[in-house]
Parts: C-alpha cells; structure tokens; sequence
C-alpha cells in the first residue's frame, strides 16, 4: 500500500512515464492532505524534467538506466528532482529514498541508491549548474534536450519553425511555474452580487460602496499601467473592468492573489488558492478554467462574425425568432463553447446581431468528455447548448449549410501546451504530426460543407508546427476555397504584432506572450 507522500509521488510518476497514463488524470486523484501540493509538484516537475533527470543519474550511476530495476530507477528520479529543485535537505532527501527502495525492493539496491545520490548531492552542492556544465561541449541540439528536458526531435523542430534562441526561450518558458487561468463571467459575476446582497442585514455593517474615502487611497482601477500586465483594461467596456476589478478585490481579501489578463478581456490569472473549487463565486459561475489564448480564439470567432452583421436594427423585424446557429465540432471540456454562447448572448441583446436567439451544437468523440461539458454549462448557466456524440471526420448531411459560425479547435500534436501537460513531449512522436494535420483536413472538409454562405470559420490549435498551422490554413484558402480574415481589422493592437497577424492569422507564443502556444485563423465562406 502506497502511504506516505513519496510513495504516492511514485505511484503517479511510474504510471506517466512506465505505463502511459495521462499526468492530469493522475494528479486529481492526489491524496487531499497537508501534503497534496508537495505530491503534485514533485509528480509533475519529475515528469517535465524526466529527461534532465536521467542525464544525471546515468553520470553517477556504474548501472546502465535500461538495466535498473523499475521501482529503482522512479525512487531516484523522484529523489534527483528534490536534490536539483527542491529547498529540501540532501540528506533528509537520500534517507527517505533509501528507505522507500528497501520498502519496495527488499534492501537489494539499498547501497546502490544511497551511492548515486550523494554523489549527486555533493555535485549540485558544490555547483548548482553542474548539469550546465556537463553539456557545455555537446552539440546545440543535445545540449538543450538535456538542458530544457526536451526529446531531441522537438528541439530540432522548434529550431526549425523559429531559430536556436526563440527556441530556448520557448523551453524555458514551458518549465516555469504558472498561475491559473481562467474567465470571467460578468453575466454570472452580477448574479453573484445580487444574491450576496439579498442576504440578511448586519447593523453596523458598511457595503463597499459606501466605504469613506482615505485621502491618498488609489483604487484598484486607478493604478500605474504596468507594461505587459491587464492590457485589455486599453479597450473595454468600462463597467466589465469595474466588475473584473471588484471580483480581484475580493479574491484578496481571500488571500487570493489575482491579476487581469493581457490579451483576452476576461481572463484572469490566479494564486494562492487551495482548491479551484473552493475560489470564492466557483459554484456560481463566476469563472470556468480556461487559457487566455483559448479565449482569444472564441473572442476572435464573435469579433468577425459581428463584423459581418450590417444594419442589425433594420433587419430585426425580417429575422424576428430566428436564431445565431454556432457549431463547436471540438467542443470538450467546454470552455470555448461556454465564451461563445456568452458573447453571443450579449451581442444579441446589445443588437449587434440580426438574429435574437442563439443556439449551439457541441459536439466530442467521447460520451465521458461530453459529460464534462454539460456540467461546465450547468454552472456557468448556459441553456442554448446541444451536446452531441460526433465523429468530426463522419459528414453528417443534415449539417449541410447550417451554421454561422463554426469553431473548429481541432485535435493537434498540443506541442502548444506541454507546459501544463508535461507528458505530451513524451508521449507524441515526430510521424504522429503529418497524421495530424491530414486529420485536421478530414474534419475541415466537413466544416467548410456545413457553413452557411457568409458563415465565419475560426481554426485553430494549441500546437506551434507550420504543418498543422500555417499549411492547414492555406489548405482552407486555396483547395476550400473559403476567404482569408485579417485579423488585424478586428483585433485590438496589442495583438497586431502577434506572430503571423501580416499574414492574417495570429500565433501566440508562449515566451513572447506568457500564454498557451496557440495558432488561430479566421475565414468567411463566400
């Protein structure tokens, strides 16, 4: 039986990296102790630093690593990864791995572990970047997937889709620990208040509101711009950023650190929580789990399609009852198709629709994942959604002409995303992208069928190769014969100098951007 927080450490990481279980999976079934968040940061940085870990081991071990028993070979990675990136004791460190592998193996490789991690302990003891140093005189290639933790192949790649440096920034970027990303929902944020208010009155008591003023007090809307943070505050609707700001008020007053997001108008970035469900305003839909860079897709998809909407008032009369009908063909968990309804919602009462009822289909390959998805649009309050089973490459001939708006984030190598799923690098392989992005254009095939005439296609993913990015959205253009969006017509500027925004499309990049790797194009069906 697996007991202590070590042990457990273990159990996740010899199921990733043995047995190919997802990361994610693994850790939301993390023991909730006092112990939760050592286990879940030592599983995920042995998993993301597997690669570093095993270049040192091999250099202090006299075994080769594919003659090591299992178990042994998960104690001393678990232990290296204390040893290089923990605040923990050395010696604290190789006793408790000396009594797990005489727990798990009898005593046999005792000695033999106790041996391999003061040799490493006393190394990054005398010299923290003794690892550096190590790799100093090998190729560039190499030298960075040991360095950066990264297959050689995906070195090689990013080198090729950018250059050396960009590369490395990338890599680095993907081993830095992230605050949380999610969306706020000021639909959802004003029925929070509402129903705080009704509760009984306190005598004595002061709302916010009414607070008295402290000379030389600067309110939170009133603070010094800060280069690169809450850039959205430059556009929006004022009362929106009074709500966000009023929602971060109270999150501190929690102990709950957070900040507004840089290029989607909702997004927010949080620490300091225990539990995601425990954030004050979770079960009411305050906010849904969701990257910044997913919400600039969905932003995108509403901004053109509100561009295409002429003389709404006019027009009102003709379309009275008839509906914005939005396709999601990859819809799970549910945050795009959540966003969308929302904007959709609020385009339609601001009139800036010539339709007043919206309706969205989700579709997912997998009945579990749909499930996920109706339960994000029952908190998030959500009622114009159909959730549906679908295969995206099976044509489905009812679908024919239908839609508005399609959002096709379809199923990619997710090279985008390996900071929050470090077991992606390990897991997809250099053939698996070609397979991909011809998957890609099954599915495409059928969106391009099942869009109306002067319908929007948003395509994107959460990936950074050209072939499943740049070449697909070509493939839309020239062989689907669907028009090209410049995005720059209806993004604001802080996003014109995003990577490929010349040529229409945008790429956010996680070093330069601090979000997701994320592709996103946009096209009109003429």
């Amino acid at each position: 039986m697996w007991m202590n927080a070590r042990e457990e450490a273990l159990k996740i990481t010899m199921g990733v990296l043995f047995d190919g279980c997802f990361l994610n999976d693994a850790l939301k079934k993390v023991s909730v102790n006092e112990h939760t968040a050592f286990v879940t940061r030592l599983s995920k940085m042995t998993v993301e630093r597997s690669i570093t870990l095993d270049f040192a081991i091999e250099k202090a071990s006299n075994i080769k690593l594919d003659k090591l028993d299992r178990l042994i070979l998960g104690i001393l990675r678990i232990s290296v990864c204390q040893l290089l990136y923990f605040d923990i004791r050395p010696a604290a460190v190789c006793d408790e791995a000396v009594k797990l592998s005489s727990k798990v193996n009898h005593g046999a490789y005792t000695g033999y572990v106790n041996a391999v991690l003061r040799n490493i302990s006393e190394r990054a003891g005398q010299n923290k970047n003794y690892i550096a140093e190590l790799t100093r005189s090998l190729p560039a290639e190499k030298r960075m997937s040991i360095n950066y933790s990264m297959p050689q192949w995906i070195v090689s790649l990013f080198i090729k889709e950018y250059d050396e440096k960009t590369a490395a920034r990338i890599f680095k970027q993907f081993l830095a620990e992230k605050p949380l990303c999610v969306r706020f929902s000021e639909k959802n944020y004003r029925l929070y208040k509402e129903k705080a208010s009704e509760k009984e009155y306190v005598p004595g008591e002061v709302k916010a509101s009414e607070k008295e003023y402290v000379p030389g007090e600067v309110k939170a809307s009133e603070k010094e711009y800060v280069p690169g943070e809450g850039k959205t505050s430059e556009k929006d609707g004022a009362l929106e950023n009074e709500l966000i700001e009023e929602y971060i008020l109270e999150l501190k007053e929690k102990g709950i650190s957070a900040r507004k997001g840089n290029y989607a108008p909702c997004a927010l970035y949080l620490e300091g929580y225990s539990s995601v469900t425990e954030i004050p305003g979770f079960d009411e839909g305050v906010f849904i789990v969701q990257d910044e860079s997913s919400q600039v897709a969905v932003y995108t998809a509403a901004k053109v399609f509100e561009s295409m909407q002429v003389n709404a008032a006019g027009k009102a009369s003709e379309n009275e009852g008839k509906a914005v009908n939005a396709l999601d063909m990859c819809a799970c968990p549910g945050g795009k198709t959540v966003y969308l309804a929302e904007l959709l919602e609020k385009m339609v009462k601001e009139g800036k629709a010539s339709r007043n009822k919206i309706k969205i289909s989700a579709r997912d390959l997998y009945e579990e994942k749909l499930a996920v998805l109706k339960e994000n649009c029952s908190r998030m309050k959500v009622d114009c959604v159909q959730a549906k089973k679908q295969d995206g490459t099976v044509y489905v001939p009812s679908d024919e002409g239908a839609y508005d708006i399609i959002i096709a984030d379809l199923p990619c190598s997710g090279l985008g995303v390996i900071g929050k799923k470090p077991d992606i690098k390990l897991r997809v392989k250099e053939d698996d992208i070609r397979e991909l992005s011809l998957l890609q254009r099954k599915i495409l095939d059928n969106a391009v069928r099942y869009l109306k005439k002067g319908g929007v296609l948003i395509y994107s993913t959460c990936t950074l190769t050209s072939l499943e990015d740049e070449r697909n959205a070509e493939y839309i253009s020239n062989s689907l014969k669907l028009n090209k969006t410049d995005l720059r017509t209806v993004l604001p500027e802080y996003l014109k100098d995003a990577r490929g925004a010349e040529d229409g499309h945008i790429r956010l990049d996680p070093d330069k951007n601090r979000t997701d790797g994320f592709f996103i194009s946009a096209f009109i069906k003429p």
